[in-house]
């Protein structure tokens, strides 16, 4: 029983160090008759984990009812339960206890697990404030350390590095971690039905980005069957805006557009999430739904709406495009003006967007400047494959090979 209760411990040195030099004890005076000096020493920096009765002897001797501090490691971790559930809905902690709870290593240093799952509800807490480094950081010191089990905290791992990975770019990171969630028998019997939805959400968002959408579709529809006894209209509103996103890739257009009008309902049934955000993201979506289904004049509607709702840069694009692709040249122009007078840093994946667009709708685009936008195609395009940017690369393609047809550069043309 011994060895068991020292295997459940991690480095306790630190904390008995701590309080040694609070309390105004030497070593040679706190381990009489415990230990000797030296061993005493090795646990205090980190050379050697002792057994538990070493420890609660150790503590006795400073007053410090071992008992008690081990008890409250237990109910430290419902309320990191707590915290972490109340993080999977995008939240910020609740006030500063709990940022305390997160980041006081000295709570934690009874139970290995503990120590691992405080970590990891930071990590989350750190993807809701947006400081993905830092949580990369802490999450590679996490996999150096964790034995994948079907157990709580190797769910949690899994729920928090896939969404991070993702955030981060690093699709073939988070598909290996996906397939080897897979292999782990009952492992998702670790969480709620909430939790599990959103395991489900993040893999559909993940095979959204790899442009898998039959397979994104069939998780959604799993998250959807997790939740569907609980009402959570957030989880729901992103279900359905990722199901308008993959059924529009598969030219499901009716589908889609279905989905987006389910979230517009959801938005007039749930005051608290009417944010122009969320405006933004169903109006921009729809509105691209019907310009690849050809009906380009509700796609302007649907785009003008979204200047109504925190307007992008994109959204100006958006605008740009379809009166570009419906023949009205004046009015691209007037909104290409817009963002040319906008005084903001504009990302490169618009700026090439822009420069691409004032080409053709300011007359630049002739035999003259044919060198010039050689040279911008040539550096678009590749930044566009290069960070997939898959939709991109094919529509502005087909608009410089509309250009070289007209120049006679037919071989180009073709290329492209």
């Amino acid at each position: 029983d011994s060895m068991e209760k020292k295997m459940d411990l991690i480095d306790m040195g630190p904390i008995v160090k701590m309080y040694r030099i609070k309390n105004g004890f030497t070593q040679e005076d706190l381990s009489e008759g415990i230990c000797t000096p030296s061993y005493l020493s090795r646990i205090e920096n980190s050379h050697v984990i002792a057994d538990v009765e070493i420890y609660q002897l150790l503590f006795q001797r400073m007053n410090i009812k071992f008992n008690e501090f081990y008890e409250e490691s237990l109910n430290i971790e419902r309320e990191l339960e707590e915290i972490y559930i109340h993080l999977l809905g995008n939240k910020e902690p609740f006030d500063n206890k709990d940022f305390k709870l997160l980041t006081d290593p000295a709570k934690y240093f009874f139970k290995k697990d503990l120590h691992i799952k405080a970590k990891l509800v930071f990590i989350r807490y750190l993807i809701t404030s947006k400081r993905y480094k830092e949580a990369e950081l802490l999450i590679n010191e996490i996999e150096e350390v964790l034995q994948l089990a079907a157990d709580r905290n190797t769910f949690i791992y899994i729920n928090v590095a896939i969404p991070l990975y993702y955030l981060l770019n690093k699709q073939r990171e988070a598909i290996l971690l996906f397939h080897e969630a897979t292999k782990i028998r009952d492992l998702l019997s670790n969480g709620t039905p909430f939790e599990v939805a959103c395991y489900y959400y993040n893999v559909a968002l993940l095979f959204c980005k790899e442009y898998k959408y039959v397979e994104a579709i069939e998780y959604c529809q799993k998250a959807f069957n997790k939740f569907s006894d609980i009402y959570k209209p957030s989880l729901d509103f992103k279900c359905h805006i990722l199901l308008g996103v993959a059924k529009n890739n598969l030219a499901q257009y009716n589908l889609a557009k279905h989905h987006y009008k389910v979230c517009l309902n959801i938005l007039r049934n749930t005051e608290k999430m009417r944010s122009p955000k969320n405006f933004n993201m169903i109006y921009s979506n729809l509105g691209y739904c019907y310009e690849c289904d050809g009906n380009f004049k509700q796609a302007l509607d649907c785009y003008t709406k979204v200047l109504e709702y925190d307007p992008q840069v994109v959204d100006y694009l958006s605008i740009i495009r379809c009166h570009y692709q419906n023949n009205n040249i004046d009015s691209a122009i007037k909104y290409l003006n817009n963002i040319l007078e906008m005084d903001t840093i504009i990302e490169i994946k618009y700026q090439y967007q822009i420069d691409i667009l004032a080409f053709i709708l300011l007359g630049k685009m002739n035999v003259k400047t044919a060198d010039d936008i050689e040279s911008l195609e040539e550096k678009s395009l590749k930044y566009f494959k290069e960070n997939q940017y898959h939709t991109l690369t094919i529509f502005y393609s087909k608009l410089f090979a509309q250009f070289y047809k007209k120049i006679n550069w037919y071989k180009k043309s073709s290329k492209l």
